[in-house]
Protein backbone atom coordinates (compact mmCIF):
# COMPACT_ATOMS: atom_id res chain seq x y z
CA UNK A 1 0.00 0.00 0.00
CA UNK A 2 2.90 2.35 0.65
CA UNK A 3 4.16 1.94 -2.91
CA UNK A 4 0.72 2.88 -4.24
CA UNK A 5 0.67 6.03 -2.13
CA UNK A 6 4.14 7.01 -3.30
CA UNK A 7 3.16 6.44 -6.93
CA UNK A 8 0.00 8.52 -6.57
CA UNK A 9 1.86 11.39 -4.91
CA UNK A 10 4.54 11.28 -7.61
CA UNK A 11 2.05 11.33 -10.47
CA UNK A 12 0.03 14.10 -8.82
CA UNK A 13 3.08 16.27 -8.22
CA UNK A 14 4.33 15.80 -11.79
CA UNK A 15 0.92 16.81 -13.16
CA UNK A 16 0.85 19.85 -10.85
CA UNK A 17 4.35 20.99 -11.82
CA UNK A 18 3.70 20.54 -15.54
CA UNK A 19 0.43 22.45 -15.20
CA UNK A 20 2.11 25.33 -13.40
CA UNK A 21 5.03 25.47 -15.82
CA UNK A 22 3.13 24.84 -19.06
CA UNK A 23 3.77 28.28 -20.58
CA UNK A 24 7.54 28.29 -19.92
CA UNK A 25 7.73 24.70 -21.18
CA UNK A 26 6.02 25.69 -24.45
CA UNK A 27 8.54 28.50 -24.98
CA UNK A 28 11.56 26.34 -24.20
CA UNK A 29 13.55 24.58 -26.94
CA UNK A 30 12.94 21.22 -25.22
CA UNK A 31 9.69 19.52 -26.21
CA UNK A 32 7.12 18.22 -23.74
CA UNK A 33 7.66 14.54 -24.65
CA UNK A 34 11.39 14.97 -24.04
CA UNK A 35 10.64 16.36 -20.57
CA UNK A 36 8.28 13.44 -19.90
CA UNK A 37 11.04 11.02 -20.90
CA UNK A 38 13.47 12.78 -18.59
CA UNK A 39 10.98 12.61 -15.70
CA UNK A 40 10.45 8.90 -16.36
CA UNK A 41 14.16 8.21 -16.34
CA UNK A 42 14.67 10.16 -13.12
CA UNK A 43 11.69 8.62 -11.31
CA UNK A 44 12.01 5.12 -12.73
CA UNK A 45 13.53 2.16 -10.97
Amino acid sequence: MDALNIALVTVGSVVLVVGLLSNPIRRSPVSTPMLALLAGVLLGP
